[in-house]
């Protein structure tokens, strides 16, 4: 239900207004340079996680706050934030 889809924010901010969070307090993963720029723009923190897609490196180089190697180190993050 949004116009404009990633690096743009408003996929992210239209799912706090439903989920009735603020960005904020809100995290995005994605295994994307472009899924990080949309959290950066949302004002979400932005976590990335390694896939056959992108490289940790790549990752942070696009601005994620923390990068997991896989699904257990996500959840260790994740855990950490609450």
């Amino acid at each position: 239900d949004v116009e404009r889809l990633k690096p743009f924010p408003d996929l992210i901010l239209k799912a706090c207004e439903e989920l009735k969070v603020s960005p904020e307090k809100t995290v995005h993963v994605g295994d994307a340079p472009i899924d990080i720029a949309a959290a950066r723009n949302a004002g979400v923190k932005p976590i990335g996680i390694v896939s056959i897609l992108c490289s940790a490196e790549k990752l942070r180089d696009a601005g994620a706050e923390l990068v997991a190697l896989n699904l257990d180190e996500l959840r260790e993050f994740l855990s950490m934030l609450v």
